[in-house]
């Protein structure tokens, strides 16, 4: 008789995580769990460095003795104790049923109750489908959404499409540091003994190998999270996949949810995701004993592209459709179905590449029993996330004070977030601008613009730039240096260029310039020429301290918005001459083209 049972790890990210899922070039985005394929990997390269290469055939290629799973988020409820989040099921959507001020109330809509008539017959007023429930849930309680948290990080890499080479922006979405995930890795051996022994030799591989392992491809570009891995405080073997299996009474229905993507064939032998619910009967009929035990009453399947990368070609496999992690077969028990059975259902994984953890599921009481339920949501706060680390200690440091890095990330995200529309702005005001001066004059006001002021008020730093872009378009030396200003030819060239503000009144290049540097008529200059609304908008979306009344945006924001006006005045008029250099020279190369 075979021993079975699974090897419990947490896993704490000390580093940021990268995880492809997609081999695109320019968009490197990590995957929210901890793929088997990537673990087996991590295992590989630690029996490597401890000098037993002999076991990788039979521990990590064959995936007999050891087979792997997806290690999901981990929600700690008490110190060392929590519960592991699963994919959301794909019949769970929701629907807004009221609005009211700090709160927003979903319904929660079971997708298949609603096609077979449940929870009292379909109407017209109940039929709406609501948006699909995407993340994490708890097992036991549906309505509890489980957040991963990721970062974008923005590169600038080589173009090699041809010459001349320029710059080439790509993004990187890693996986935060500090977040705990729980790993269960099937374990089989002869005897119980054996099997107990086999899990000691594992943990002593990662125990050498602590400090040292890394996640994915992505740990060559330091983002391979430096995990930090325990087994849990129950002892290092569990019998179950997710939560404690139950007997399943006959009459009883249970939804099967992939926790991985799924690699299901059709008769021909070709991909096919809508296959997963005869690859899922077939399964029922091998590990239950007969095809009569459960009855399949509904399926939600979603596709999503699966893609590996070959270490020993250098390249990416072909691509693959599997069914989606979250995908739902809906089963009926027939006759009762003890625990024992249950277990073993849930340790067989569907379809194929099981070695890389695919197809694993967990079959969950049915999402139907939430059907109409409420689910609250806070729109203007989140509760305080708590982190504990494996071992039930808390990591160093309060976060509960801001401190210069709050207010550091405060100004990143809303300097950012104005900058957009200031440049969109300043673009359409370029766009409506007449009689343009020459590219030379609109580069030398660039970097008086670009320069940054020596001395000046120390509060406000721009003020110095501004009168000197002034004084340079106006001719006048003494308040324009150490720049040159402007000739008596090249001012009235400038003088002739004309912006048109928003109440269709042109103003002379050299006059929206020295307004906008002039403290008296600045106000006016800011309401003509600038879209509060836009900007207003844009904050908005990034206030991290925005009120739950109708205020738009906190006092916080609109006092960041009155201190740096005047850097978000540079930020216009520098990017309106770069528009406006750019509009010249197409103007003057049009001239040049013969007719």
């Amino acid at each position: 008789m075979t021993a079975t049972g699974y090897l419990a790890l947490r896993m704490l990210l000390t580093e940021t995580a990268v995880l492809r899922n997609r081999f695109t070039p320019l968009h490197v985005a990590s995957e929210q769990v901890i793929p088997g394929r990537v673990q087996r990997g991590m295992l590989a390269a630690a029996l490597h460095r401890a000098d037993q290469a002999h076991l990788i055939h039979d521990w990590v290629a064959k995936g007999e003795a050891i087979r792997f799973g997806p290690a999901l988020p981990f929600v700690e409820s008490s110190p060392g104790h929590g519960s592991i989040a699963v994919p959301t099921p794909a019949a769970l959507h929701y629907r807004t049923v009221a609005d009211i001020p700090n709160q927003e109330v979903y319904e929660l809509v079971d997708m298949l109750s609603l096609r077979r008539g449940h929870a009292g017959g379909i109407t017209p007023e109940n039929t709406d489908p609501g948006k699909r429930l995407r993340g994490y849930i708890l097992p036991r309680d549906l309505r509890a959404p489980v957040s991963v948290t990721t970062h974008t990080e923005r590169y600038l890499g080589t173009g090699r499409g041809g010459e001349p080479l320029q710059g080439v922006p790509f993004l990187t979405t890693m996986l935060d540091a500090g977040q705990v995930f729980e790993a269960r890795w099937r374990l089989c051996a002869e005897t119980e003994q054996a099997l107990q022994d086999r899990a000691g030799k594992v943990l002593a591989v990662l125990e050498r190998s602590a400090g040292s392992l890394v996640l994915g491809t992505g740990s060559t570009r330091a983002h391979g999270g430096r995990p930090q891995i325990m087994p849990v405080a129950d002892g290092p073997l569990v019998r179950d996949r997710i939560e404690a299996a139950e007997n399943w009474p006959a009459g009883e229905a249970r939804d099967l949810v992939l926790l991985s993507p799924a690699l299901v064939a059709d008769h021909n032998g070709e991909p096919r995701p809508g296959c997963l619910a005869g690859a899922v009967a077939t399964l029922c009929k091998q590990v239950l004993g007969d095809a009569g035990a459960v009855k399949q009453v509904g399926e939600v399947v979603e596709s999503e592209p699966v893609e590996v990368y070959h270490r020993m070609y250098r390249s990416a496999m072909a691509c693959r459709w599997a069914a989606a992690a979250g995908s739902v077969v809906r089963l009926e028990a027939r006759r009762h179905i003890p625990a024992a059975q249950v277990r073993e259902l849930e340790s067989q994984p569907v379809g194929q590449r099981r070695v890389d953890g695919h197809g694993c599921f967990v079959l969950l009481k049915s999402a139907s029993r939430v059907h109409g339920t409420d689910l609250w949501q806070q729109k203007s706060t989140r509760p305080a996330a708590r982190l504990r680390l494996p071992d039930g200690t808390e990591p160093p440091g309060d976060v509960s004070d801001p401190g210069d890095e709050v207010a550091a990330l405060r100004h990143r995200m809303l300097s950012h977030a104005v900058a957009e529309p200031l440049r969109a702005r300043a673009r359409e005001l370029a766009a409506h601008a007449t009689q343009l001066p020459s590219p030379s004059l609109l580069g030398r006001l660039r970097e008086v613009v670009a320069q940054a002021a020596p001395g000046g008020d120390g509060q406000q730093p721009h003020w110095g730039v501004l009168r000197r872009l002034a004084a340079v378009a106006a001719g006048e030396q003494a308040a324009a240096a150490p720049h040159k200003a402007f000739t008596d030819k090249a001012k009235g060239e400038t003088g002739k260029a004309t912006i048109t503000a928003d109440n269709s009144v042109q103003h002379r290049l050299t006059e929206w310039l020295g307004q906008a540097a002039d403290p008296e008529e600045q106000e006016r200059w800011w309401r003509d020429f600038v879209s509060q609304r836009a900007i207003v908008d844009a904050v908005a979306a990034v206030d991290l301290d925005r009120p739950a009344d109708n205020m738009r945006i906190s006092p916080t924001a609109q006092q960041w918005l009155a201190d740096h006006r005047l850097w978000m005045i540079r930020l216009l008029l520098g990017t309106w001459l770069a528009e406006a250099a750019r509009r010249r020279r197409l103007q003057d190369d049009r001239k040049e083209q013969p007719q």
